[in-house]
């Protein structure tokens, strides 16, 4: 147990050298040690003692405090603050300097005030402290309101600050409570009080409080000052004529006085779900250190395990982070446990309750914190608020006014009430990619939407939000599928993904089934680009299968559309006969209403689809008509795509001359259209070009060229394609850590975005590499998941690549299967007419030469004979039987 220190009594004749000698002592510290822990020689230690030497009252503080055991605000401390006070003066060195300097505090003329203690230790706030801090040492500074929602923790961190700054001001620090009071005319009379004045009504209160704040230097902190704002000009006036005054003043409402400087208090940090850290990381996180000490107070035993962490970080998240919150849901500890504790928040948040003496009223539930703030909106505010928490996630201003402005006030008018409920700190600001944007709370969007139900205008305004996000949808696909600010609408799509899902729902659980298909068709850039390929294709399919089936022209194309978009996404996911049925029916349905540029669309994705179910005749007559027809309509950015696709055809049966050249053609017209993205997507094709060709320092600048240009446009898959060819030069290369590293990012891109097909290619590259490095029983487990993912999605070049894979890793202790995965695979790429990548001829070379050199010669042909004969179904189950060579 540490050994707790009695003050030392000091006499009237005790100096500064005197007293320091005492301390030293009582800390078991010769001069020389004791210099050695403040950077002082021992005779300057020494000249300090005998009072030779004045002393410097930021090092005393700094520095000797520690060294002595001194907490800063004991009495210890401040006795040894004033005898240096006075040394100084008697030194003749006492200097001026300004209002406030914290390392220069003068000793007090007046009884310092008493402080109250917090009743619970504050958890985290670090930052916070050290800003409040540095803000209150400016001498400039003389006026700071912390400003914050309620339960966010203005009061107890206010409290922290008032004990850490208890030294630095001559005349102590006082903590003004005035959250028992409503009326601003209090606020005088109080602050008296806590001087220590006489508040009877026989003289001037205002011209006393003045005259006694002129002698001093203080911090007075005024905590809860919403209730009072209107005695925000008396703040004001008495910073005036008092120059050694400075305020701390926490509220949910600013002063709006010109001399205030706000601080805003955001909630506690919260943890990632999706990547949630190592648990000694995870205990250091601020919301859960503060649940978890929370917990320990009702349930000592409590302990954070593996078991628990993920509904306790849920937790954190739910409540936003907000100490109330948490505070509250710890308060069921004894009873609940995590699991069931999140279930409670989740249903019952705002019902929470807390019981305890010395817990204000306020503080007992989350809609007694809130319901003051709200009854100090004006009406027409209060019902802004309340339709807002129609909106999950954060938003920009111009949709809140799309959304709330039932009764078309103007953009004006919401822009006040905005502006109030910022003041108000009811709602939170942030700066996402240099644009401002707005969001509630968990805990106060739940109490404005009990708000919005008793008005009954919800269904009302999540019409509008579906009406705002179908507007702000169908204007992006017009302007993002070949245009040069791609990046941009997807990086706003992706900040705007909570409010589309919102409306999406509300869409299908209110019957608004054609605007919710409208919807999520005309997201399929985005769905597809950020890589949302589950829940883009679940949202079409739904709508395909509940919305009406119209005859009209408009009905039509909207199902045509959608089709022809599921379609595109299933072809993504590998779902070869969906995506086909979906595309097949959609340009069914473009040629029946004469649809020329939807039918030439829908053409060239069942090119594409055509193509990866092993059919390339099929997919060049797709794209040959499309390109037909895009031509009769004179539309360059379409027709720039269809030929960007041939070239893609090419340059995957190795004919790279023509690849080339139509890849140059695409090159000038994207050029010429200014669009970014198929200049990224030639340039990868171009880049495994130059793969094939043997000039891998063109293959890596030109892929790397692609990839940046990728980023820039958030295109995440494609990110990703770049990197795996980037990892088969590094493979070609020899450099398999490399290899290695850059198939791995890109296989947990493509895991990420569910792209079943890249996932099994990926396996099958990181098997290559495997071989190539002789780490067999790994090249062995890579090419088992890339054959089996090939199989279940009957995608064709994927079986053929594994059945190729497996055969070299058993070429030389089983030469025989090895003939006959060859022989089936040979089939295969015979019957789709793809042929093996020119680059990755010599390793398929070798395999042959390999197997063929640890057999005999005639046995060798029969077996590969026999697998010509193989059905892909059973020279799977062969190719899954190769283990390990012992």
């Amino acid at each position: 147990m540490p050994h707790r220190h009695v003050a030392i009594d000091v006499s009237a004749g005790t100096t500064f050298g005197t007293q320091l000698r005492l301390l030293r002592r009582r800390a078991r510290l010769t001069q020389a040690e004791l210099g050695r822990a403040v950077g002082y020689s021992d005779a300057q230690i020494s000249r300090l003692e005998m009072g030779r030497r004045p002393p410097d009252l930021s090092i005393l503080v700094a520095l000797f405090f520690p060294a002595l055991g001194l907490e800063a605000y004991s009495a210890d401390a401040h006795d040894l603050l004033r005898l240096a006070d006075e040394a100084r003066r008697v030194d003749g060195e006492q200097v001026a300097r300004p209002v406030l300097a914290l390392e220069d505090a003068p000793m007090p003329e007046f009884n310092r005030p008493t402080l109250p203690l917090p009743t619970t230790t504050l958890i985290g706030r670090t930052h916070e402290r050290q800003a409040l801090r540095l803000l209150l040492g400016d001498p400039n500074v003389r006026l700071v309101t912390l400003l914050g929602t309620a339960g966010v923790g203005k009061t107890h961190l206010a409290l922290q600050i008032a004990h850490d700054l208890s030294m630095h001001f001559s005349d102590g620090v006082y903590f003004v409570d005035l959250s028992p009071m409503n009326e601003a005319e209090l606020v005088l009379p109080t602050l008296a009080r806590a001087l220590d004045l006489p508040t009877d009504e026989s003289g001037d209160l205002r011209a006393s409080v003045i005259h006694a704040l002129q002698r001093r230097h203080v911090l007075v902190i005024l905590d809860n000052f919403e209730q009072v704002r209107e005695a925000a000009p008396l703040l004001g006036e008495l910073l005036l004529s008092a120059a050694g005054l400075h305020l701390l003043v926490t509220s949910r409402v600013a002063l709006h006085l010109q001399v205030e400087h706000r601080f805003a208090l955001e909630p506690l940090a919260v943890p990632d779900l999706a990547n949630l850290p190592p648990l000694a990381t995870l205990t250091q996180i601020e919301s859960m250190a503060l649940l978890l000490s929370r917990l320990r107070t009702v349930a000592p035993e409590f302990l954070l395990k593996e078991t628990n962490a993920l509904p306790l970080a849920a937790i954190c998240v739910r409540t936003d982070g907000l100490p109330l919150a948490i505070e509250l849901i710890a308060a069921r500890g004894r009873l609940l446990g995590p699991q069931a504790l999140l279930t409670e928040i989740t249903q019952h948040f705002m019902q929470l309750r807390r019981h305890g003496h010395d817990i204000p009223p306020r503080h007992q539930t989350l809609t007694a914190a809130l319901d003051w703030s709200y009854a100090q909106l004006p009406q027409a505010a209060q019902v802004t608020f309340a339709r807002l928490s129609i909106l999950p996630g954060s938003w920009r201003t111009d949709t809140a006014c799309a959304v709330c402005d039932l009764e078309d006030r103007g953009r004006a008018a919401l822009f006040e009430h905005l502006e109030l409920l910022l003041d108000h700190s009811l709602l939170q600001r942030e700066m996402v990619r240099d644009t401002g944007r707005l969001h509630l709370l968990t805990m106060v969007r739940e109490f404005a939407h009990v708000r919005l139900t008793e008005r009954g205008e919800s269904d009302l305004v999540q019409q509008r939000l579906l009406s705002s996000c179908l507007e702000l949808a169908e204007q992006a696909r017009q302007e993002m599928n070949y245009s040069a600010g791609l990046a941009d609408w997807i990086a706003r799509l992706e900040a705007e993904h909570e409010l589309i899902r919102a409306a999406l729902r509300y869409a299908l659980d209110s019957g608004k089934h054609e605007s919710g298909l409208r919807l999520a068709s005309a997201l399929r850039v985005f769905w597809y680009t950020r890589g949302y390929l589950r829940e883009g294709r679940s949202w079409i399919e739904h709508f395909l299968q509940v919305a009406r089936t119209g005859q009209s022209q408009f009905e039509q194309q909207l199902r045509a559309t959608a089709l022809d978009d599921a379609g595109i996404l299933a072809w993504r996911q590998g779902d070869y006969y969906q995506a086909a049925s979906f595309s097949r029916d959609a340009v069914l349905i473009h040629q029946r209403i004469n649809n020329t540029t939807g039918q030439a669309r829908a053409l060239m994705h069942l090119g594409l689809i055509s193509f990866d179910r092993g059919d390339t005749g099929a997919s060049q007559v797709c794209y040959e008509q499309s390109l037909a027809l895009y031509r009769t309509l004179g539309t360059p950015v379409e027709t720039v795509g269809v030929l960007h696709n041939l070239a893609n055809l090419y340059n995957q049966l190795n004919e790279s001359a023509q690849a080339l050249s139509l890849y140059q053609e695409c090159l000038r017209i994207y050029q010429q259209i200014g669009d970014t993205s198929g200049l990224a997507l030639v340039s990868l094709g171009i880049g495994v070009i130059y793969r094939d060709l043997a000039d891998p320092g063109q293959a890596i600048a030109t892929l790397t060229q692609s990839q940046a240009l990728f980023r820039e446009l958030g295109d995440t898959w494609s990110v990703a394609v770049a990197e795996l060819n980037l990892g088969d030069l590094a493979a070609d290369a020899g450099d398999f850590a490399t290899a290695r590293q850059r198939l791995h990012l890109a296989l947990a891109e493509f895991q990420t975005i569910g792209d079943q097909q890249m996932i099994s290619t990926t396996h099958g590259r990181l098997g290559d590499v495997e071989l190539l490095a002789g780490v067999i029983p790994t090249a062995i487990e890579h090419f088992r998941q890339c054959l089996m993912l090939a199989h279940g999605l009957d995608f064709q070049h994927g079986i053929a690549s594994g059945l190729e894979g497996l055969a070299g890793c058993a070429a030389v202790h089983q030469p025989l299967v090895a003939s006959r995965l060859l022989g089936c695979a040979a089939t295969i790429r015979a019957s789709t007419g793809v042929p093996i990548p020119l680059a990755d001829q010599p390793r398929y070379e070798y395999t042959l030469e390999l197997a063929r050199t640890h057999s005999e010669a005639a046995a060798w042909a029969a077996a590969w004979d026999e697998g010509t004969q193989l059905s892909p179904a059973r020279a799977v189950t062969l190719a899954l039987s190769i283990v390990t060579p012992r």
